[in-house]
């Protein structure tokens, strides 16, 4: 009985002294890139967007169109560092031209069933989304060579 008595009361100091108030780290913001390409008119899966952050790449766990959402849901598991590897250029030389672009849409995505490439940005502080036209030559030429790439990446990726 005692030692039963002594237990429960080791029990209850450890519990009484856990607090709901005890100090946590702060969070830092996220950074990522989140790239690929989404088609409005399709059945199946229509959407193919993967994330980039710190060292590892996700790839999105949707079938249907997320432009509109907030927040695009990703699977859990990194799909490894040779496919992160394929793709942290994408981040690395990321255009800050698009930055100054007035409007978050590009071209004519998805007018002519030819899909959108997604982008969305987060610098930590800022998040930005852009839709851009698969048609490579109808954009501005800076943005041209760095859509083309997240063109063949995500088509790559997809396998």
């Amino acid at each position: 009985m005692r030692f039963l008595s002594g237990l429960l009361l080791v029990g209850l100091i450890t519990f009484l002294a856990c607090t709901k108030d005890e100090v946590t780290e702060p969070t830092q913001p996220e950074e990522y890139l989140i790239f690929g390409t989404v088609y409005g008119f399709c059945l199946g899966d229509c959407v193919t967007l993967f994330r980039l952050e710190k060292d590892n790449i996700y790839k999105d766990s949707v079938l249907t169109n997320v432009i509109a959402s907030d927040t695009i849901p990703f699977y859990v598991s990194s799909l490894g560092n040779a496919k992160y590897q394929l793709a942290k250029g994408l981040k690395d030389n990321f255009p800050s031209q698009l930055f100054q672009e007035s409007e978050p849409v590009i071209g004519i995505p998805d007018a002519y069933d030819q899909g959108t490439v997604f982008i969305e940005y987060s610098d930590g502080e800022v998040v930005k989304k852009w839709r851009i036209d698969t048609n490579v030559q109808a954009l501005p030429e800076y943005l041209q060579t760095y859509i083309q790439r997240v063109l063949d990446i995500t088509a790559e990726l997809r396998g």
